[in-house]
């Protein structure tokens, strides 16, 4: 690379010790040029982190207004978006820049990979979030690709992408009204620009997966309620599939009353059962062939998948309730979530 354009890492962070800890020692062993990066931290309160190079702590501000107001000091013209919970590989930085030699790229991002030595429950959540059956489009998030493309809104999120401050600053930022599914909003802004996001193989961190059962259906849950929301402030984001899970959370639920009012019904319903029955066993035995040859593993992943397809349409439903009654800024503070 002949030039090392100046990268600013922005961290909003809740926590410190040992896992943001080990975000920030991934970050000092970038091959990147010491010199051409910074790293912003936001935190919620004052944390106990000796002072350090290139490190600036920022405390006290809500978790919606953290991102903008790390932007609002970076002094680069690439700001790097992590979770405090992610490990970076060293390549990380080196691999990202060159993307943005295309004026038109305003992000480039990647896969966010569990940690293969985590324990099973955890690896068993990146497993379910990893799986086109189970997650839909935003399996992508989850698992690398075999080349480069350009991706959709929902094909990437702010545990790990990099991001033109020039494209960042023309569309106003993140929505502090959208506290939830904000990069969704965020990238959906910068399409309707004109602007390219980028999904790269190489660019990817590792990121601890919530692990199953209910941590990961809370996760879900919460992500879904950003969709109902963003769907309802934004209705030409609207895709079909996103109302998938909600048919199928509202099937289970009215399911009994139509068996006994409907009889005709019974037989379609017994077989689009069925069907969904047989894609779910598919699903876990390509878990089993692809990942952990572990019969437990494709076990969780076949009673994970329906739980997480009702959270999910449950979820969207909440959004956009919460959409209507004009409480869609609360969300992150009525179904909280780290």
């Amino acid at each position: 690379m002949e030039s090392y354009p100046f990268v600013s890492i922005i961290i909003p962070t809740i926590r410190g010790g040992e896992i943001l800890e080990r975000c920030l020692n991934s970050l000092a062993r970038q091959s990147y040029p010491k010199a051409s990066f910074e790293i912003i931290l936001l935190p919620d309160h004052k944390l106990d982190i000796a002072p350090k190079e290139g490190l600036t702590i920022i405390p006290g501000f809500s978790y919606e207004h953290k991102r903008n107001e790390g932007a609002k000091v970076a002094k680069g013209d690439l700001l790097g978006f992590v979770d405090d919970d992610c490990t970076m590989p060293e390549n990380w930085l080196v691999a990202a820049v060159p993307y943005f030699a295309d004026p038109k790229v305003a992000v480039v991002g990647g896969a966010a990979l569990p940690f293969l030595r985590d324990t099973f429950w955890y690896r068993a959540g990146g497993y379910v979030l990893s799986s086109l059956f189970s997650s839909g489009f935003a399996s992508s998030r989850y698992k690398k690709r075999q080349a480069p493309y350009e991706s959709q809104e929902y094909g990437l999120l702010t545990a790990n992408n990099v991001v033109r401050k020039e494209a960042f600053s023309a569309v106003g930022g993140f929505d502090p009204n959208q506290p939830l599914s904000e990069e969704n909003d965020l990238y959906f802004r910068m399409k309707q620009k004109g602007y390219k996001l980028l999904h790269a193989p190489e660019i990817f961190v590792w990121h601890r997966a919530k692990p199953l059962f209910m941590p990961l259906a809370r996760k879900t849950m919460f992500y879904a309620t950003g969709r109902g929301v963003f769907m309802l402030r934004k209705p030409s984001s609207i895709r079909p599939i996103f109302f998938f899970p909600t048919l199928f959370a509202l099937g289970i639920a009215l399911a009994p009353f139509a068996f006994w009012l409907f009889p005709w019904f019974r037989l379609p319903a017994a077989l689009g059962f069925g069907a969904y029955i047989g894609l779910n066993i598919g699903n876990a035995l390509l878990v089993f062939q692809k990942g952990e040859r572990n019969p437990l593993a494709a076990l969780a992943v076949f009673a994970a998948t329906p739980l997480l397809h009702c959270t999910y349409g449950v979820g969207v439903l909440y959004g956009a309730y919460l959409f209507l009654r004009g409480q869609a800024g609360k969300g992150r503070n009525l179904w909280t979530s780290d």
